[in-house]
Order: C-alpha cells, then structure tokens, then sequence
C-alpha cells in the first residue's frame, strides 16, 4: 500500500536545516541521503554541474519509488 503521506524536511527538521542566527552544535540522528564531496568554489562550473546530477539521480529515484505498484517497506514520498 503506497503512502499518501509526503515527508517535507524543511517543516519537519527544522532544527537541522534552518540557518541560525548564531552558530550552535546539534545532533543530526541517522538518515539515508545521497551527497557529493569535495572542495573548492560553490561558484564553478563544476560544482554546478555536480549539484544539476544530485538533482537528477534524488528526483528519478522519487519518482521510480513513487510510481511503484508495491513500494519498500517503510516508503513515504519526500521532498527533492
């Protein structure tokens, strides 16, 4: 049974998403997510291009699970 339930971070962990108006430490419990690592300019070419892929492979894996007939066990829909 598909859920109808979508899991939107921003509202739900906003302590660990929202900018601060001070720096602070918070313990971020275990998810699963996909990243890129690396270094240098957010402005580059490259760092666009990496962020442009993240974006594609995150919203293709949404949209293949969503259109699923039987989803994984524990499915809900998130926010891209």
């Amino acid at each position: 049974m598909k859920s109808t339930i979508k899991h939107e971070w921003r509202k739900t962990e906003k302590g660990i998403y929202m900018p601060k108006n001070k720096p602070e430490l918070i313990n971020v419990p275990k998810f699963q997510y996909l990243s890129i690592h690396g270094e240098g300019n957010p402005n580059s070419s490259l760092f666009t291009e990496h962020i442009q892929t993240l974006y594609s492979v995150a919203y293709t894996i949404k949209m293949t699970l969503k259109k699923m007939t039987i989803v994984p066990e524990k499915y809900m829909d998130w926010t891209v």
